[in-house]
C-alpha cells in the first residue's frame, strides 16, 4: 500500500483473509487497511467535504418564496421606522442608538432575539459604568498621557476578555468597549461629560422594547421548531460511531456527533429564552432537553480514554 501511494494510486479492496500468521498489531493495522476504501465511510466524508465547501450567497435560497422572511422585513421595517419616528419627535441626538439597536438585535427567532439584545443592553451597562466611574474617580488624578493610557488598558483588558470569551458572551464584550470608550475618549483631553454613557443607555433600551413588542406582537416566530433537527442527526451519528469500525471513521462521528449537539443545546438553550407565553406551545421541550442529556453521556463514553474500545489501536499505532 506504501508504495501504491508513492506512485500516486489509491488502494481499494484489501481482504483481510490474505494476511497470515501476523502479530496481533499488525492484524489491527490490517483491519485498518481493509476499510481504507470503506464505500459508507467515503460518502460520509463526502457529505461532510460538501457540506463544508458549499458557498453561501447574499440571499437564503427561498428568500423570495418563504413567507417566513417577508415577515421578518416587515417587522424589522416596522421596529426601524417606530424607533426613528420616536427619535426625530423627542429630537434628542444623544438617543440615536435606538435606531441602530434594531438593525441589531432583530434576528429570526425569538430566542436569538432575546439573548442579542440581553447581551447588548448589558454590555452597555458595564461599560457605562467604567466610563462614568473612571470619569469620576480617576481622570481628576491623571497627570500625562501615559496613566490614560494605562487607564485606557484596563478598559481595554476588561472588553477584550469578555469578547474573546465563549459565543454566549463575546457580543457584550463589544459593547462594554464601545461604551467605555465613547464616554472616556472624547476631544483632546480629560473629559467630564458623563451624558455620552447615560444616552446610549438610553436609546438602547428604547430601540430593544421596541423591537421586542413588535417582534413578540406580529408573527412572532421560535427556536422550538429548530430543535429536532440536529437532535435527530446526534442520534443517527451515535449510531454510527458504535458501529464504526476504525479508530479513523469513529473520529470522524465523534466531530459531527460534538457539532449537532453543541448546536442541540444552543438552540434549546435559545428556545428556554422565549417569553412565557410562547414556551407554553413547546409540549416536547422537557423530553428534548433529557434527551439531549442522554445523548451527551453517551459521547463522553467514546471521550474517556480508559473507555474507549479504539485506544488500544491508537496506541499501537
Amino acid at each position: 500500500m506504501a508504495h501504491i501511494f508513492e506512485q500516486g494510486g489509491y488502494p481499494e479492496d484489501i481482504n483481510v483473509s490474505s494476511f497470515h500468521n501476523i502479530s496481533n498489531q499488525d492484524h489491527d493495522i490490517s483491519i485498518l487497511l481493509s476499510n481504507f476504501s470503506n464505500s459508507d465511510f467515503e460518502a460520509d466524508i463526502t457529505a461532510i467535504e460538501s457540506a463544508q465547501k458549499e458557498k453561501t450567497g447574499f440571499f437564503f435560497p427561498d428568500a423570495f418564496t418563504n413567507p417566513e422572511h417577508v415577515r421578518f422585513a416587515v417587522k424589522g421595517t416596522a421596529s426601524v421606522m417606530l424607533s426613528y419616528t420616536l427619535f426625530k419627535m423627542l429630537a434628542w441626538q444623544g438617543i440615536h442608538t435606538c435606531v441602530i439597536t434594531c438593525f441589531i438585535v432583530a434576528l429570526p427567532t425569538m430566542g436569538e432575539m432575546i439573548s442579542k439584545l440581553t447581551l447588548r443592553i448589558s454590555g452597555a451597562l458595564i461599560g457605562g459604568a467604567l466610563g462614568i466611574g473612571s470619569i469620576i474617580l480617576c481622570m481628576p488624578h491623571l497627570q500625562n498621557s501615559a496613566a490614560f493610557l494605562a487607564l485606557m488598558a484596563v478598559g481595554s483588558f476588561i472588553a477584550s476578555w469578555v469578547k474573546t470569551g465563549d459565543d454566549r458572551i463575546a457580543y457584550a464584550g463589544l459593547q462594554i468597549g464601545l461604551a467605555f470608550f465613547l464616554s472616556d475618549l472624547k476631544g483632546y483631553g480629560p473629559t467630564t461629560d458623563m451624558t455620552t454613557a447615560r444616552d446610549r443607555i438610553i436609546g438602547i433600551l428604547i430601540g430593544n422594547f421596541i423591537t421586542y413588542a413588535v417582534f413578540t406582537t406580529f408573527w412572532p416566530s421560535s427556536s422550538y421548531s429548530k430543535i429536532l433537527s440536529p437532535l435527530k442527526k446526534v442520534f443517527e451519528n451515535i449510531k454510527k460511531l458504535h458501529n464504526a469500525p476504525t479508530p479513523m471513521q469513529a473520529l470522524v462521528y465523534l466531530a459531527t456527533t460534538q457539532t449537532n449537539l453543541g448546536v442541540t443545546e444552543r438552540t434549546l438553550e435559545l428556545a428556554s429564552l422565549e417569553p412565557l407565553h410562547m414556551r407554553a406551545a413547546m409540549p416536547e421541550l422537557a423530553h428534548y432537553q433529557q434527551q439531549t442529556q442522554n445523548a451527551a453521556q453517551l459521547t463522553e463514553h467514546f471521550l474517556l480514554p480508559s473507555q474507549n474500545p479504539y485506544t488500544h489501536l491508537e496506541t499501537h499505532g
